[in-house]
């Protein structure tokens, strides 16, 4: 018997074979299903990342349209552009100016369509600073430089509103800012003689388009104080439409009387100043170049007329 269990544990070369791998045999149909389930995966990873890339591309929001420049701006423009700049100082509400930097800022940090506001946000940023004057002015109402505070508030409220708002109910809010802002110049200028509220009801006129009464306005207020920086600057963008000397001399005057730039009128002004220089060596270049260009083409006929003339006398 030991040798019949010899003869059980040999093959017929005469060795002993070895033992079959350890693990379990993958069925042929295990292996399918398991292949069917790795592709299932991959379907679905893919169809995920899909999904994710359409939304990144397809759900932004449109741009907004660019608005064409133009090429000539009006002085109210102008000066409704730089008020709250060249005010700052003097204003004790948010300004302009701060109000369109941050919009600026944050609509080119995103890529965002450019920053809309509503006459509601506005009035937000105004409100509170302007009714504490009021009421300051009903317990006294000779109160001037609470007048002219309020004053300057309305201006600078009604000017962000024109500015930043668009549409009708907005250009009605903005005009009916501008008469309570002149209403308080024209208070204070009874009360006391004040050219800082001369000019601000000037730039009242001048905001809401009555460009002929404001430049009156601070030509009175100029012929008493010549050294009025604030009137000088604003008469330069009034004179802008008609005379550009007389502009670009009421600029000087502007940057001569605040020569430290405490009023901040110097910066903008010289700004204004280079801009009119450059028009005016851009317009003698082309001149120039218009002169140029008719002389040679006065030269070549001459010169035609002379050949011709000449091929004649040899006929």
């Amino acid at each position: 018997m030991a040798q019949d269990a010899k003869y059980k544990n040999t093959n017929r070369s005469g060795s002993t074979p070895k033992r079959a791998a350890r693990g379990k045999i993958r069925r042929p149909e295990a292996e399918a299903e398991a292949k069917e389930k790795e592709a299932a995966e991959k379907n679905e990873a893919s169809a995920h990342e899909s999904k994710f890339e359409e939304r990144d591309f397809d759900e932004l929001p449109p741009r907004a349209p660019r608005t064409p420049r133009t090429k000539k701006k009006t002085a109210r423009d102008i000066a409704v552009s730089i008020f709250a700049v060249v005010f700052v100082l003097s204003m004790m509400i948010p300004s302009l100016a701060s109000i369109i930097m941050g919009a600026q800022s944050a609509s080119s940090s995103t890529d965002a369509p450019p920053t809309s506001f509503s006459v509601e946000q506005v009035d937000s940023m105004y409100a509170s600073d302007a009714s504490e004057l009021e009421n300051k002015l009903a317990s006294n109402p000779n109160d001037t430089e609470s007048l002219l505070a309020l004053g300057k508030a309305y201006l600078g409220w009604a000017s962000t509103v024109q500015s930043l708002v668009p549409g009708e109910e907005a250009t009605a809010h903005a005009d009916e800012l501008y008469a309570k802002a002149r209403d308080c110049f024209q208070r204070d200028i009874k009360l006391e003689d004040n050219t800082d509220a001369e000019v601000q009801l000037a730039l009242c006129d001048l905001y809401s388009g009555d460009t002929e009464a404001a430049q009156k306005g601070l030509e009175a207020v100029v012929a008493k104080d010549n050294k009025n920086a604030t009137a000088w600057l604003n008469l330069g963008f009034i004179y802008e439409q008609t005379n550009k000397d007389s502009a670009a001399t009421a600029y000087q005057r502007a940057i001569d009387s605040d020569s430290d730039g405490s009023l901040g009128v110097q910066s903008y002004a010289q700004m204004r100043l280079d801009e009119l220089e450059k028009e005016k060596t851009d317009a003698a270049t082309q001149d120039d170049a218009s002169a140029q260009s008719d002389t040679g083409s006065t030269t070549g006929d001459t010169a035609n007329a002379d050949k011709a003339a000449s091929t004649d006398e040899k006929n």
